[in-house]
């Protein structure tokens, strides 16, 4: 491991870059593959965030607040993500004017600290969103609480905070009218993907309503779909919102206390919303203690071939509001997850 995110060869990310900007399927493939590579043998999560504790304040408490809340907020544009937690971003589609954050002065500095490249006109910065799996579990978040006040004091004024928004494409794409439900869809996106919010996916669950036991207990909230990596049990909420005005945030809330690791809301809707309505949901999900380490995750159309991530889920902190009965529930859920494995 070097003491920085990347090496000298260049030639590697440049390969990722072309590979994930072909729009071909099978480019995509092995983009993400060579990714995932690049992000186990270059990534030291510890080393890159020393580097990053030595920045300057602004920029510091701007990237610590990106690995802690799994979004990059401030900057208004789109980036292609990657399933081992790269972040490829074309620089001529950001809107700077838009935006909070000088994305120059940010991704500049980081150069200099060998923790990103610029390669023509896009910012490869490999496994930055990962990083979120050392600093999220974190009990506090000192670092960054100046630009949270200073989003919130936007916010109060009436100005739209913007939110990257951070594409995953899909080696397929996947017809909507194929699958039974859009929990079937989406499980079937996450298998074909293999790695899944930075662990490698074992096995799904759909519709799990009760806990198989000596005396069976019964979810008052079902979880519509649990997907089981090598390291995280995650819960998913998915909501049709062309069918309802719920957005989901109670049932999630109680996903937070059944202590699963990470808990991801999904919005589905046969066209794309404006982008005022997802970026409500997401600063709604982070305003709350208890449900400020959910993922946030979007998809439209009849014809998906890609995830749209607000937010990337971070290790479930909110089960400290319910010490007892997240105890409980979380023992008695992995036991039975483990036994099916």
């Amino acid at each position: 491991m070097s003491s920085a995110l990347i090496t000298n060869d260049v030639t590697m990310f440049e390969e990722v870059i072309k590979l994930i900007t072909s729009g071909s399927p099978s480019d995509i493939e092995r983009a993400y593959k060579l990714d995932r590579d690049i992000v186990a043998k270059h990534v030291d999560p510890l080393a890159v965030l020393r580097n990053v504790i030595n920045i300057g304040y602004e920029i510091r408490d701007t990237v610590w607040l990106w690995a802690t809340t799994g979004m990059m907020i401030g900057i208004e544009g789109k980036a292609y993500l990657t399933p081992a937690g790269s972040l490829i971003i074309n620089k001529a589609a950001i809107r700077k004017s838009k935006s909070i954050v000088d994305p120059d002065i940010v991704f500049n500095e980081l150069e200099k600290r060998g923790l990103c490249i610029h390669v023509g006109r896009y910012v490869y910065l490999p496994g930055l969103m990962r990083l979120t799996e050392h600093v999220s579990t974190y009990a506090e978040d000192s670092i960054g609480k100046s630009f949270v006040d200073k989003i919130e004091e936007y916010m109060n004024i009436g100005i739209d905070v913007p939110v990257l928004e951070m594409h995953i494409l899909l080696p397929s794409t996947h017809l909507y009218d194929v699958y039974p439900s859009i929990v079937s869809l989406y499980s079937g996106i996450v298998k074909s993907l293999d790695e899944y919010f930075f662990s490698r996916y074992v096995f799904h669950i759909e519709n799990y309503r009760h806990i198989p036991s000596i005396v069976p207990l019964v979810l008052e909230v079902p979880v519509d779909l649990i997907i089981v990596t090598e390291r995280d049990v995650i819960a998913h909420k998915f909501v049709d919102i062309d069918k309802t005005f719920h957005r989901g945030i109670t049932s999630v809330m109680k996903y937070v206390e059944y202590g699963f690791d990470k808990i991801v809301l999904v919005h589905y809707s046969r066209e794309r919303k404006s982008v005022e309505l997802y970026r409500k949901i997401v600063y709604t999900l982070l305003s709350k203690d208890v449900t400020r380490d959910v993922g946030y995750v979007v998809l439209y159309g009849y014809e998906i071939d890609r995830l749209i991530v607000y937010k990337v889920p971070t290790f479930n902190r909110g089960m400290v509001h319910f010490k007892y009965t997240s105890e409980i529930y979380r023992n008695l859920i992995r036991n039975h997850l483990m036994r099916l494995r």
